[in-house]
């Protein structure tokens, strides 16, 4: 009898305290309400009441913000020239051709290369290649491609990878909409083509 008595008050208590802790929430318009526990955890979304004037919206290029490099590939490789660097797609493929790729940028593309593929760190150059990037790319990055990392793929390792050390990540935000460019009436993602040079005319 005592055990059903304890039980019953047990119940009454928690529905009480719950009663108690959710009026004052929507009664008071509490923010910031999650309650947590070591055995469970309530937790209340505050977007769910909360003014629409209150909410921030992110910057996200191209999508809430203008987007500073429609062209994708050409509109970020440029010559920069008040830094005095030079990262256009031309530049860096002949470097590579004569100097090899940078040895710890090989060894994380070499980390994604197919199986059995061993790759020497040189790229072929051709001044009158770059007149339609990244269409140009996908000549030999190709998605069936055996001998060479498909570009998407390349891409992404070389840009998402080593935090602070990589310029892409501490200049460009590593924003993603820089390159992929989503057209908002058909949901469709795609990567716009762009001749080198071609803004700075």
């Amino acid at each position: 009898m005592f055990k059903k008595v304890r039980t019953y008050l047990f119940i009454l208590l928690s529905l009480i305290l719950l009663f108690l802790f959710f009026n004052d929430v929507f009664t008071n318009g509490q923010q910031d309400s999650t309650l947590f526990t070591k055995d469970s955890a309530v937790v209340i979304l505050d977007s769910i009441s909360a003014p629409k004037d209150s909410i921030s919206v992110p910057t996200i290029s191209g999508i809430t913000a203008e987007d500073k490099y429609p062209h994708a590939c050409v509109s970020c490789h440029k010559n920069y020239k008040e830094m005095y660097f030079d990262g256009r797609i031309s530049t860096i493929l002949k470097e590579w051709s004569e100097k090899g790729v940078d040895e710890k940028l090989l060894a994380k593309i070499q980390a994604g290369a197919p199986d059995g593929v061993n790759l020497k760190g040189k790229h072929s150059y051709k001044s009158n290649d770059n007149t339609s990037i990244p269409e140009d790319c996908n000549k030999c990055h190709g998605k069936s491609m055996k001998t060479a990392l498909p570009l998407s793929q390349l891409v992404h390792i070389i840009h998402l990878n080593g935090g602070k050390d990589n310029h892409y990540i501490t200049m460009f935000r590593g924003e993603c909409t820089h390159c992929h460019k989503l057209d908002m009436k058909t949901g469709i993602w795609s990567v716009p083509n762009g001749k080198e040079n071609e803004e700075e005319k």
